[in-house]
């Protein structure tokens, strides 16, 4: 099995060779009779790498057998419908936190050749497939994978920036920040006690990171300004900071999120408001203390924030405004858990995704 992986590269560059054209596109000659020889033995090799891939479990032999793909790439070109599915094998070697990182990072190198060789396509299966890997490896994260995820977001975010990905960059894009959208839309019209696990969760946290990260790394002004053009990602940057806004209204235990925004904006050379509600002081004062000694404690005027922002979890308390001329205090207020305060801040929460989905709507190159 070593002697086949080691040599079966070197003998069909010798009888097949790569050529390379002056755009730097990769070309293998399939009109050949070598080629029509040796094609049968290529599949058959090939199929053989699919299934042996998922079954070894020693790190070395894993990375020797993705090293003998890496050369083998250009020839899998041909076959479109099996590279596909080879792409999502080794992306799951990509995205598994228990298997060494030297060879997580050796399957990375394959789906990046495929992506720098491939066509359109090719490119936008390479993205899609890395994303739902993300995605999927970032439901179980603890102190232990996080270094493993956060290897996974960096080396994603590469791929989006290579040359020719602007299109097929800004389509996956589009649709998963839109798709983060609606999911932050229906959290909120939907008034049940469990609509926050829709944002409150892992997955929702590591995209809108993973989101921001690639609009910092290929928006940056310095790389455009070396570029001599804009980054076709920057018109996301919007949307993705309106999302993570709404995310942090909405449940402000994700408020540590506002750093990711400032470092997009610093990035990016944009402008926006990074401070949420729970992050701004209160700007209103409190209500002046009643003087009629005979009034009735229900009658006490409550001072209600609209700022005031608690996690799903937590009663949300408002305190009336004490009032020493009273023996007897009024008991405060508990409203449950998944009730959004006030109501008229449900509603300003609800126009600002309408503002931010209209455009997204509006766009003809996603439904």
């Amino acid at each position: 099995m070593v002697l086949s992986l080691s040599h079966v590269p070197e003998v069909l560059q010798h009888h097949l060779p790569i050529k390379e054209s002056a755009s730097g596109k990769i070309r293998v000659a399939t009109d050949t009779k070598k080629y029509r020889t040796l094609a049968p033995l290529l599949k058959s090799h090939s199929q053989s790498l699919m299934h042996l891939l998922p079954l070894l479990t020693d790190a070395a032999t894993q990375k020797h057998l993705l090293n003998s793909t890496l050369e083998l790439v250009p020839y899998f070109l041909s076959f479109r419908k099996f590279l596909k599915t080879f792409l999502k094998t080794i992306v799951e070697v990509w995205s598994t936190n228990s298997i060494d990182e030297a060879t997580r990072i050796t399957a990375f190198l394959v789906v990046r050749k495929a992506a720098v060789i491939g066509d359109e396509g090719i490119k936008e299966t390479c993205l899609k497939a890395l994303y739902a890997g993300l995605v999927k490896a970032s439901r179980q994260t603890s102190v232990h994978t996080i270094h493993g995820i956060n290897l996974m977001k960096n080396s994603a975010a590469e791929i989006v920036g290579l040359p020719g990905m602007d299109k097929v960059g800004y389509q996956a894009g589009f649709g998963y920040i839109r798709q983060l959208a609606v999911h932050l839309r229906n959290s909120i019209t939907n008034n049940s006690k469990e609509s926050y696990k829709t944002v409150y969760n892992w997955q929702y946290v590591h995209s809108l990171d993973f989101w921001s990260r690639v609009l910092a790394m290929h928006c940056d002004g310095l790389k455009e300004a070396q570029a001599g053009k804009e980054s076709p990602l920057r018109p996301l940057i919007y949307p993705l900071v309106q999302v993570t806004l709404g995310a942090i209204r909405y449940t402000s235990s994700l408020s540590t999120f506002s750093s990711n925004i400032i470092n997009t904006m610093e990035q990016t050379n944009s402008y926006g408001l990074l401070l949420p509600p729970p992050l701004l002081p209160n700007p209103l004062p409190p209500p002046p203390l009643p003087l009629n000694r005979g009034i009735h404690p229900s009658r006490i005027p409550y001072f209600r924030s609209p700022l005031l922002r608690r996690d799903q979890k937590e009663a949300k308390t408002i305190y009336p405004q004490p009032n020493r001329l009273l023996r007897h205090h009024p008991r405060p207020k508990i409203l449950p858990a998944h009730t959004d305060l006030p109501r008229r801040a449900r509603r300003a929460d609800r126009r600002a995704l309408r503002r931010v989905l209209r455009p997204l709507q509006q766009e003809h190159c996603l439904p």
